[in-house]
Formats: C-alpha cells, structure tokens, sequence
C-alpha cells in the first residue's frame, strides 16, 4: 500500500515542496509536509511521530526464545508511541557482521509492525557497509524477506529505507527493484554523515526524478549529521533542517553516534540548540541532567520553523527569499539551487519511450 498524497505545492527556485500525505484506506490519517516529526517525550505537537530503535541480534533472540522479555520490549516501544500522531517506527538491525536468517528479520518486523502506522524496511547500514562485494546483493535478499514477514495481510503504506553506503552505480538497481514492488516512497539513512557534503544525494534525486512518484511517495531523512563547529564560533549550520529544500517531506532526527575520533571520547561541553532566525544550531552550555529538555527544545523549534514554511507555501510565498534571510553559507544555497536545476533537466529512460 502507498501514500496518496494531493495538494502539492512548490517552489520555483529549489527542490522544495508542500503536500498533503493520507493513509489508510479512508485516509483519516493525514499530515502536510514539509515538516520535522516529534521524538521521545514531544508529543501531541506535530501530525508524525518518530521511534527509532537498534535491534541487537542478541535482543531478537531474546524475544523469540523468552514471551516475557518480548512483551517487555513491546511495551517500551508502546510507551514511545503518540497516538495522536502517524506513527513512523525505524528498527535499525545493530551489528557488522552477523548476517540475521529468517527468523530475526521476521520478529523485528513483528516487533515494528504492532507500534507502527507506516512500515519501514531497515536500511542494514552495520551490514551494508562492511560488505566488500554487491552491497545491492545483500541489501535487497534482506529487504525482500523483511518485507515478507511485514506484509503479511498488511493494510499500511510501505516505506524503503536506503543506506548512503549503497554505492551511486547501484542506486537504479535497487530503485527499479523498490518500484516493482509497488514501494515508491524512502527513508534514507545518512549514518550520521553530512545530508549535502558529496553527490550521493544528486544522483539519486536525479535516478529517482522519471519514476514521477510525487502523487504517490514521499522522500524522508534520517541521522543526518547536523555539522561540526570546526572554527569553534559558538554555532554549525543546520544542514539536517535545511533537507527540506533538498527534496525531503520529513526531516528526521539523528540516532546515531557520529564516529569521530577527535570528538568521540572527549568530555561534553556544548549542546546544540535550533535558532528559528539563523537556520543554524548555537552551542550552549551542557549541563548534565538538562540535555534532554535541551534536545526536545531544539526538536521543537524545527516543528515550529516547518510550520511557518508550509503555510508560506501555501500562500505561495518564495522559500528562496525566506533562505537568504537566513545565516547560512553562500556554498549552501548554491547547491540547493543547483539541485533544482538538475530536475529541470529530467532523465528520460528508453522504457519511458517504448
């Protein structure tokens, strides 16, 4: 099952975009993007709600071998839950090496299906990435068979989640694969690394641009990393937030730890805290105790910022000029302008023609 998604809007100057997203067979559920979902303890403030979890193989192995200790891990994702809101659930698989058979790849998506409205198949990113040959080889026979066991008598759209190790020559290959499934709309996973730094991105907006899934598919972002405040001036632009004029409806939040050896074991400092003004993330002070009120604060700056944007959509109002309003870097409006440029030239397949 996918999205329907009607009342689109957008931009003439970047890939940036406003809809309205139902699901269900009635399409009750619905919400407008762009737009950041509510994490943790943020709820009832904004129409998604995002959990996300690392299933170790050890812990699936509990909840298969142990009726107690799955309930136990049920009723804390329950708990994670905002009934009033779409509930996305991401269960990432956590390790590097040992390849899940059947029967872990189908309690996690047991184990997803029951606190989730949207389906999301896991990236593998641990696996993936270590994978020395056809990473597409090993990514699709686990997306395939996770996707067998959460289908089963399913009535809820399907999302696919995409790694950014997936090499750039195999993105067309697991697109086509995803489309023939009927699967038009994406996670992808950043692990923690830069939304805009390399090409990764361009090519595949420009590998997904002729599938013309606008009406039907969303495109959402998650462990995108924030940026690093190399010249130590008291603030990173939020390159994260910024995905919604680089082709995201959803603008996740980051999970994973980035694997830093200059700043992986040093003591904690600064936290970062989203500034509706600037479009950057100021680092203040971190208190022990106070981090996670912090976090939630700057959560709930970007829901407020993703409001205001769609209703500037709405009224048609340019998202170019509310950005140059912003303190962001001249690179980084270049590039987002260039991204637009790139759909204006729009890739035509030979099957297209035939």
């Amino acid at each position: 099952m996918r999205f329907s998604v009607s009342d689109i809007k957008t931009d003439d100057d970047l890939v940036v975009s406003g809809k309205t997203v139902r699901i269900g067979t009635s399409g009750n559920k619905k919400f407008k993007t762009p737009l950041k979902p509510s994490i943790k303890t943020s709820k009832n403030n904004c129409a998604v709600h995002e959990i996300y979890r690392i299933a170790k193989p050890q812990t699936l192995e509990k909840c298969l071998n142990s009726t107690e200790y799955d309930s136990k891990y049920c009723r804390t994702t329950n708990n994670l839950r905002d009934e009033s809101a779409v509930n996305i659930f991401s269960l990432a698989y956590g390790d590097k090496t040992h390849i899940p058979n059947d029967n872990l790849i189908r309690i996690m998506a047991d184990l997803q299906y029951v606190n989730t409205d949207v389906i999301v198949i896991p990236s593998w990113y641990d696996l993936i990435s270590r994978n020395e040959k056809d990473k597409s080889e090993l990514y699709l026979k686990l997306s395939d068979k996770y996707y067998e066991y959460a289908s089963f008598k399913n009535h809820k759209p399907v999302m696919a989640t995409i790694p950014v190790c997936m090499p750039s020559p195999e993105i067309p290959k697991v697109l086509d694969h995803f489309m023939e499934m009927n699967i038009t709309s994406f996670i992808i996973d950043f692990n923690a690394r830069s939304l805009m730094n390399g090409t990764w991105l361009r090519n595949f907006s420009r590998e997904l641009n002729p599938y013309r899934t606008e009406k039907e598919g969303i495109l959402y972002s998650i462990n995108a990393f924030p940026g690093i405040d190399r010249k130590h001036v008291g603030y990173v632009e939020a390159k994260d937030f910024i995905g919604f004029a680089a082709g995201f409806d959803i603008v996740g939040d980051k999970h994973t730890p980035k694997q830093s050896s200059d700043n992986y074991n040093s003591p904690r400092t600064t936290i970062n805290l989203f500034n509706n003004n600037t479009y950057r993330y100021d680092k203040v002070p971190f208190v022990e105790g106070k981090q996670d009120d912090i976090k939630l604060a700057s959560v709930q700056n970007q829901i407020n910022e993703m409001t205001a944007l769609r209703t500037s959509l709405d009224e048609s109002e340019s998202i170019k000029k509310i950005l140059d309003t912003k303190s962001l870097e001249p690179t980084t409006m270049r590039d987002l302008i260039s991204m637009k440029s790139d759909q204006r030239i729009r890739v035509t397949r030979l099957n297209q023609f035939i």
